[in-house]
């Protein structure tokens, strides 16, 4: 079993999350208990870390209103964003790794604006790897995360905002926003893995996962598979 990913951090939040409010089509207001579900608290337990459930975030519902100037609800993406940004700050603050149970991926703005408020107070170095890309397809997966986590040291904050669309439809048919020809399952444990060999792992995103368009809780099944991997489990025989 593993340590902790990052030096220093006491144990892992679980922060939901349960709003659609930035998409065209709803559904991932349910992603947060789908990933319940799905026992992720449990599959980091196992690890020897200590996971405290901070529940849902309480924000304003999703109006159903067409786009604005291209903005899709606006007023209500900033309190909801305002909301994550200050929980997840106070866990960060607490010496807590933090882990956004979404949502969709508009919740990245109030995750991420925390986790750099918090590395400028602490004086490091931010470096955030958004799964969502074209890139891996014409560089291979190997080659994007070796650049990707090059020159990730000691002072490095490594967040990762893992959007599950960004994963191949027949193994994750529960997103918004199907992608054929993404990641493959040993593709996306790769990437989980090596960044897990890092130790610098201190935040996490999860985001897009829709439960009405998945089946039998399949990709939030996956989702906490590949969360195992970041946490230090070996999926994958490497040399």
């Amino acid at each position: 079993m593993s340590s902790l990913p990052a030096t220093g951090v006491k144990g892992v939040s679980l922060i939901g999350v349960p709003t659609d409010i930035g998409t065209g089509l709803r559904g991932s207001r349910m992603g947060p208990e789908a990933l319940r579900v799905a026992g992720i608290g449990q599959a980091i337990q196992q690890f020897g870390l200590d996971v405290k459930d901070c529940g849902n975030l309480n924000g304003p519902a999703n109006p159903w209103q067409a786009a604005v100037n291209g903005f899709r609800h606006l007023p209500e993406v900033v309190q909801w964003n305002q909301l994550l940004h200050d929980t997840t700050y106070a866990e960060l603050a607490a010496r807590r790794l933090p882990i956004m149970l979404g949502g969709d991926h508009c919740l990245a703005i109030g995750s991420i604006s925390a986790v750099a408020r918090h590395c400028r107070a602490q004086g490091k170095k931010l470096r955030v790897l958004w799964f969502d890309m074209r890139y891996i397809d014409e560089m291979g997966m190997r080659h994007t995360m070796e650049l990707a986590l090059a020159l990730v040291d000691a002072n490095t904050h490594l967040h990762v905002s893992l959007d599950v669309d960004f994963l191949d439809p027949t193994i994750a048919p529960g997103v918004g926003t199907t992608v054929r020809g993404g990641p493959t399952y040993r593709e996306a444990q790769l990437c989980m893995e090596m960044i897990a060999d890092t130790g610098r792992l201190a935040s996490l995103d999860v985001v897009e996962l829709n439960p009405a368009l998945d089946q039998c809780n399949q990709t939030a099944e996956l989702a906490v598979d590949l969360i195992e991997s970041l946490f230090g489990k070996s999926t994958l025989m490497r040399c």
